[in-house]
């Protein structure tokens, strides 16, 4: 039973509970964290008190060593892909209180983010530390100095790359050790791939990538891959989160990951959450806020009704409503359709359209 499951059987779906109540539901975690230097180091020599790094695990920014726990407040913030929204990121920052970010990565840099998180932004007090752990060989995972930075850091940041490294590849105990961390009362948050991650069920990518007219195409073929994530945030139960949106025409995809999950689990309910590029949705005591660049948006949808699937078939599903959330909108999360003026949609044979007078 995975993380997402168990807690719908603890606290019921996101709309029956205020996240207060379901994020307490779930409890705390590892009492220990780092003590932080000031100034950045390779990550290659670093022991702490975690001991040392296996050759297939690269970490930089601060080194670290055991310290008290941080007082944090509770903040989700997901990012749609491209360049970090600062507003948003600097509120995440800021929730730390002063604690130990661990940035969690499968590719890419691990110095860029210490830069960013503690010069470029200057967040109001700055986090005690902000290390960067890349898993370049998931068989290294497993090892307790892996582990143990995992469960001693406040607060956790995914960064973008493949989310089947993540939900895939990575092992059960690395993945253990994240869901305790998203469990606690404290920040949480991911771009692109990451942000994607964090939603109870995923797009795992499992097969590779697909279109938007691949998914409307065939909802059924192998490479729609969508399970549930094996550490959901509790404030994105009945979501699934989809990045790059606009710029990568992703509304057929969402939907129809939506339907695959809806046919897979007989779930009546869900909400799909499209995130274009430089756009950031912050979650916090059951409202969200949406921070974005231009006309960058976030989309809401709600899905209502298990569409039925059939074998090499285009799509067909109604019950569907849309909306979009530009800056600055902000509520209660999840928002009424009804009271925002949601469009409504409907899906034939693969094509997606508005109902006029919906």
């Amino acid at each position: 039973m995975t993380d997402a499951t168990r807690l719908r059987a603890q606290v019921g779906t996101l709309a029956v509970l205020p996240l207060a109540l379901v994020v307490a539901a779930c409890g705390g975690g590892d009492s220990t964290s780092f003590v932080p230097s000031n100034t950045p180091t390779d990550g290659d020599s670093q022991t702490n008190a975690c001991g040392a790094l296996p050759a297939g695990v690269q970490l930089g920014g601060d080194v670290a060593a055991a310290d008290a726990r941080a007082e944090t407040d509770r903040r989700v913030v997901l990012m749609g892909g491209g360049p970090e929204n600062d507003d948003a990121m600097t509120h995440f920052l800021e929730a730390v209180n002063g604690g130990d970010v661990m940035v969690l990565r499968a590719s890419g840099s691990t110095s860029s983010y210490w830069d960013y998180f503690r010069q470029t932004l200057q967040p109001s007090p700055k986090p005690s530390s902000v290390t960067t752990m890349r898993i370049d060989d998931p068989r290294y995972a497993t090892q307790p100095s892996v582990i143990c930075r995992v469960r001693s850091a406040e607060a956790i940041w995914l960064a973008g790359g493949d989310q089947w490294e993540y939900l895939g590849r990575w092992p059960d105990v690395i993945q253990a050790a994240i869901s305790t961390l998203v469990l606690r009362n404290g920040p949480v948050g991911g771009t692109s791939a990451g942000a994607m991650s964090l939603g109870e069920f995923a797009f795992d990518a499992r097969l590779g990538s697909v279109t938007s007219a691949e998914v409307l195409a065939d909802p059924l073929r192998p490479e729609v891959s969508v399970s549930e994530s094996r550490f959901p945030s509790p404030e994105l139960f009945s979501v699934i989160v989809d990045t790059h949106f606009s710029e990568r025409d992703r509304e057929g995809r969402l939907l129809g990951f939506l339907a695959r999950a809806m046919h897979n689990t007989g779930i009546e309910r869900l909400i799909g959450l499209g995130l274009d590029e430089r756009v950031a949705i912050v979650f916090q005591d059951d409202q969200y806020r949406v921070s974005a660049i231009g006309d960058a948006a976030a989309w809401f949808y709600q899905v209502d009704g298990v569409p039925t699937l059939l074998p090499e078939t285009p799509l067909s599903m109604t019950g569907i409503r849309r909306f979009r959330l530009p800056a600055g909108s902000s509520g209660s999360w999840p928002p009424v359709p009804d009271s925002v003026g949601a469009e409504v949609l409907v899906i034939e044979d693969g094509v997606v359209r508005v109902v006029e007078g919906g």
